[in-house]
């Protein structure tokens, strides 16, 4: 079986860079000689062989919600498509129980959601991740588990707020985690040595303490295929916070 860096399963990596951190000086951290970002830019090239050398995967985490999760399990995650995304929304509010959201109704609130060229660049064709599925306990975060992403919920909260509130009660919660081939994440290895280090400083170095949930969020611009999803989580919305 391919080697997985799972980043939550902390015995099974910790050791292993607790030599190459001590060769590379961290205590030079601990004492605040050198900033946590300083020491990333020095290290880095090191950190990035011991993870290359070692690991063909790294678990990640995506929150999501659905009312078919079979779809994802036989066909994978699918980067986002805000096209797609409005015909999902209405398949969720056919036209024969709503009849007051037209066609009319519905490609005008798609213009208007379309003007916004910025916030539809951040998200098209991208599916983002986290390191530790703790990241979407944090109430800024939980709006992917109640609402089946941004765009999902930014459409139909255009269609107006109750049927944003429905929309909730029609999907599901999921956290899926995933196993990503580390060829997709050359460009977030920086961010995934943060938290990396984090993590370890807190286990090894100050056990008592509580470090921040991994901060990382990367994204990769290809489809997961069903075979990368190793688990599901599924939350109960009573502790999930629909902002």
């Amino acid at each position: 079986m391919s080697n997985i860096f799972d980043f939550k399963n902390y015995n099974s990596w910790v050791y292993d860079f607790k030599g190459l951190f001590e060769v590379l000086e961290y205590d030079d951290v601990l004492k605040n000689n050198i900033s946590l970002d300083d020491f990333i830019d020095e290290s880095s090239t090191s950190i990035k062989k011991l993870i290359k050398n070692k690991y063909d995967y790294i678990v990640y985490y995506h929150g999501s919600a659905t009312d078919d999760i079979n779809k994802y399990l036989q066909n994978g995650i699918v980067t986002s498509s805000v096209q797609d995304r409005i015909k999902y929304a209405r398949q969720l509010f056919p036209i024969d129980y709503y009849p007051e959201l037209t066609d009319y109704v519905f490609n005008e609130k798609k213009n208007i959601y379309l003007k916004d060229e910025g916030y539809i660049s951040t998200n098209e064709g991208k599916i983002y991740f986290n390191i530790d599925n703790s990241f979407f306990e944090e109430p800024s975060q939980q709006h992917y588990l109640c609402y089946g992403g941004e765009t999902l919920g930014t459409f139909v909260g255009l269609l107006g707020e109750r049927y944003k509130s429905e929309l909730k009660e029609k999907l599901t919660p999921v956290i899926f985690k995933c196993i990503i081939p580390i060829k997709y994440l050359e460009n977030d290895f920086d961010d995934i040595i943060k938290d990396i280090l984090n993590k370890f400083l807190e286990i090894i170095e100050f056990p008592k303490s509580q470090f921040s949930h991994g901060s990382s969020t990367p994204y990769i611009c290809t489809n997961i295929r069903p075979e990368w999803i190793i688990g599901c989580e599924f939350p109960k919305y009573e502790n999930i916070n629909c902002i």
